[in-house]
């Protein structure tokens, strides 16, 4: 049985890491080449505050981050955290990779921060768990809209979006900064949030 709750324990920091990675490590790898590196920076960075996560048992098996006015998901990756696991050299060179993948919620908006479900749990309904849970949260604290972007590769992850009833409402391409970015365009995607409970 999935148990989804707000947040997880520091003894979780380390798996959310890794799901994290797993989902977005593409986009990171240019900043920040070192798996081993990220995981590290991301364990200490990601702030479980910010997200939504699905536990099997003890196990967390998938986790869906957010942001709102007070603070997000990957708000902790900042220069200090760059410099202590990339050195100076590196967090230079990473600093402004990172900078071109940074969104900030318009008002009214709550905007998702990433969702990854553990490989041998997925088809199990936990994305779309997530998803809702991430919704609820945003009619709770009476949002208009919840706002993704979703890459170009990720067909699957479009597909559950579009289930769920987020609508296209912008596509950007970039197909120069692909060697850079490891993707060449997205799509902007809102989900309004209905005025009864849902």
């Amino acid at each position: 049985m999935i148990q989804v709750q707000q947040g997880y324990t520091p003894a979780d920091a380390t798996q959310a890491a890794h799901l994290y990675d797993a989902a977005f490590g593409s986009k990171y790898r240019s900043a920040i080449p070192s798996r081993e590196r990220r995981i590290l920076l991301l364990s200490e960075a990601l702030d479980p505050a910010y997200c939504f996560a699905a536990f099997h048992e003890d196990q967390l098996v998938g986790i869906a981050g957010f942001q709102g006015p007070q603070g997000s998901f990957t708000g902790g990756i900042h220069w200090e955290g760059l410099r202590k696991h990339c050195g100076f050299a590196g967090a230079c060179r990473a600093a402004p990779l990172l900078a071109l993948l940074s969104r900030s919620p318009a008002e009214g908006e709550l905007l998702m921060d990433g969702i990854s479900v553990l490989a041998d749990f997925r088809g199990q309904g936990i994305g779309r768990q997530l998803l809702q849970a991430i919704i609820t949260h945003a009619q709770q604290e009476k949002d208009q809209h919840v706002r993704l972007d979703v890459i170009d590769q990720n067909l699957d992850a479009r597909r559950l979006y579009e289930r769920m009833g987020f609508q296209e409402v912008n596509q950007q391409r970039f197909p120069l900064l692909k060697p850079l970015l490891g993707f060449s365009g997205s799509t902007e995607m809102h989900y309004s949030i209905p005025s009864e409970p849902l």
